[in-house]
């Protein structure tokens, strides 16, 4: 049977989106408490990492993530009430669409013609968290 990949991102009316990676970038940062060590666990940079966290807390009113300065503790950064909101209602939904997919869309994958299928053995959509995750590959041309 084949295999059927489906990502959930929502975009928001303002030009903002949501979608696995700020979701997973957030679970690490819970996790961690340091956006180093969050990024680093994903396989993002850490500049990859510090952008997708302000345009987090860019698309909504309130700030999804605090940080806290130096001092004995070293500081770090802390999801707040409405980004763990915002990871469980991502959580949520991603998994009412994958449920969806399952029942209705694997009868349409077993209709696909041979033309339609990829030619390479490589898999047609790359996973939510590859190792070299956050660089874009070379065009060749």
């Amino acid at each position: 049977m084949p295999r059927i990949a489906l990502r959930f991102r929502p975009d928001f009316a303002n030009g903002f989106s949501v979608g696995p990676g700020k979701i997973e970038l957030l679970r690490a940062i819970d996790k961690h408490g340091s956006p180093s060590e969050a990024a680093k666990s994903i396989g993002l940079s850490y500049r990859r990492s510090w952008l997708l966290v302000k345009d987090l807390n860019d698309t909504f009113r309130n700030p999804v993530t605090t940080s806290t300065v130096g001092g004995r503790t070293g500081g770090g950064v802390c999801v707040t009430r409405l980004g763990m909101m915002l990871i469980s209602a991502y959580g949520e939904a991603d998994q009412y669409h994958r449920e969806y997919a399952s029942r209705h869309l694997k009868t349409l994958a077993t209709m696909l013609s041979a033309e339609s299928r990829p030619v390479t053995s490589k898999p047609p959509i790359r996973p939510v968290n590859p190792g070299r995750r956050g660089r874009h590959p070379q065009k060749t041309s």
